[in-house]
């Protein structure tokens, strides 16, 4: 009984952490995927293959 209260409270603990790591996660991946940015990489991306190519 006293391994399953642990366990209990082991995952009311970290339940509710992981939640909030994946908001946080989440967060961060949608500002990085910004139309306007997108774009702007899309065209330098060739360049820097050149340039790296040279």
């Amino acid at each position: 009984m006293a391994a399953a209260q642990r366990q209990l409270a082991w995952c009311q603990w970290a339940i509710p952490a992981l939640t909030a790591d994946m908001i946080v996660l989440s967060a961060v991946h949608g500002e990085q995927q910004r139309p306007g940015q997108q774009l702007a990489g899309i065209l330098t991306t060739p360049g820097r293959w050149l340039n790296a190519a040279a």
